[in-house]
């Protein structure tokens, strides 16, 4: 199911993609020209020149020939095989933004930790409630223009499931939080499961939530794509959501094994239009310790930065990389689609943004298969886990 979204008033034009799903978007040879462009930075260089760190960035999104978007087979041994970019770490990349990341490597984590599936089995803990809310309502006009609001008499609560390596011996790890999409119709904080055991199974925390939905009764049939009175309040509802899942997690960060100043944030679809607009618009307070952000088969809407409370600051206390992916013909985006765009507006801004634009028309795939993991796991290793 696909809502391509214009949200209009007097002064804003705002395009939302909710779709299910995320998409692939990387074979060998693509992730191969991503790490191409990223140089090795020392801790003082990049503590000098902060800048030098975004000189992986690719000028204009990569452009992966159909030919080379073939599925790899997957590895006969991801713990141990260095083939591909499933590789041993050699050496660390700093961050210099927030607190800097230590450059050596500490010889307790497992060889390849962050890239490779390190560890077998995983601790999960799920249905945790972190918010108290309701369901949504709507009301319709005789022209058929729809409000949404919250549904006083029918109280809800939000839930999320937080996945751990088992038997590990870090007390503070980097944090993963994985967003679904859907459409705000359907899907919930177990859509991306697999996904996240498997990023705790490279070493991260890693955590699924719910947000907001359309109203029950409208989610076979939701309303037509222009009404910014019914969807304006469900982006700002989904986002308000999914930063409060990431403060309840940040909070009780020592329960969890949380390092505050190293997360990483993907999304799909909704989830990712709405990841990008947490980390880049202030829509709530500012998220601290974010430091990339990947929405993947997601138009993001520039306009939203004017619409919703303006841009935020991105300095050395804060300053995520984002990196946009998408297929150019994907249906659910009325293709032909590309990120470039998005990206130059936030690069614009200070905002760091690079792209990965591949062909084909798919939308609903996994940033744990290929061949979208491979550059998935480079994005959050390089700039959340540090190496």
């Amino acid at each position: 199911m696909k809502v391509l979204t214009y949200l209009r008033n007097t002064s804003l034009l705002i395009r939302i993609l909710s779709i299910g799903g995320l998409l692939i978007v990387v074979s060998s040879i693509g992730v191969q020209a991503i790490l191409t462009n990223k140089p090795s930075i020392s801790p003082s260089a990049s503590d000098s020149n902060p800048s030098d760190q975004d000189k992986f960035r690719p000028a204009k999104p990569l452009r992966i020939p159909a030919a080379d978007l073939a599925l790899q087979p997957e590895k006969d041994d991801p713990v141990t095989k260095s083939a591909s970019f499933y590789y041993s770490i050699q050496t660390p990349v700093v961050n210099p933004v927030q607190d800097p990341i230590p450059a050596v490597i500490p010889t307790l984590l497992p060889v390849g930790r962050y890239r490779n599936l390190v560890f077998t089995d995983i601790d999960a803990q799920r249905d945790i409630v972190f918010k108290s809310t309701y369901l949504t309502k709507a009301s319709a006009d005789e022209f058929d223009q729809y409000t949404l609001e919250d549904d006083l008499d029918s109280p809800t609560n939000l839930k999320l499931n937080i996945y751990q390596p088992a038997n590990d011996n870090l007390t503070k790890r980097p944090l993963i939080i994985l967003a679904y999409g859907g459409g705000w119709t359907y899907g919930d904080r177990n859509q991306r499961e697999d996904e996240a055991i498997d990023f705790a199974k490279m070493g991260y925390v890693a955590m699924t939530m719910d947000y907001t939905m359309v109203p029950p009764n409208l989610a076979s049939n939701p309303p037509s794509d222009d009404q910014l009175l019914f969807y304006g309040p469900l982006v700002t509802k989904g986002v308000d959501d999914i930063y409060d899942a990431y403060k309840y997690i940040y909070d009780n960060s020592d329960e969890y094994g949380v390092d505050q100043t190293r997360i990483g944030i993907g999304g799909w679809s909704v989830g990712g239009l709405m990841i990008t607009a947490l980390t880049n618009v202030n829509m709530t307070a500012t998220p601290f310790g974010i430091r990339a952000a990947l929405p993947a088969s997601s138009i993001f809407p520039t306009e939203v930065g004017s619409g919703y409370g303006g841009w935020r600051t991105f300095d050395s206390n804060y300053n995520p990389k984002n990196l946009f992916v998408s297929f150019a013909d994907d249906d659910a985006q009325n293709g032909p689609y590309s990120p470039e765009t998005d990206c130059a507006t936030l690069d614009a801004l200070g905002h760091t943004c690079s792209s990965i634009l591949a062909p084909g028309n798919f939308h609903e795939i996994f940033f744990n298969l290929p061949p979208l993991r491979d550059p998935a796991i480079d994005f959050f290793a390089t700039n959340v886990a540090g190496y």
